[in-house]
């Protein structure tokens, strides 16, 4: 999706590998206890792909909010030292 692409764009691939080890390792149990277990067949296999592929429905987009936050904080604070070493001179 767009907000994985823009992450990758920017190097934050950190959490990405992570949530994409966690997902894989918990595909193949959570697929077989929803067909096996739960009987729920082929709904059972894309549900558990739903559920492991939430990383860039919700992950991602708060993610981007959170480095976009703190971006906005580092030049704020850049502006607002400009402005007083401004006003000192």
């Amino acid at each position: 999706g767009l907000y994985v692409n823009l992450l990758n764009g920017i190097g934050q691939v950190k959490n990405q590998v992570w949530t994409s080890v966690v997902a894989s390792l918990l595909l193949v149990p959570l697929t077989y206890g929803l067909v096996s277990v739960a009987h729920l067949g082929l709904v059972g296999v894309l549900i558990a792909v739903m559920i492991c592929s939430a990383y860039s429905v919700v992950i991602a987009p708060l993610e981007v909010k959170r480095l976009l936050h703190r971006m906005a904080a580092k030049s704020s604070a850049a502006e607002m030292a400009g402005q007083t070493e401004i006003e000192t001179s």
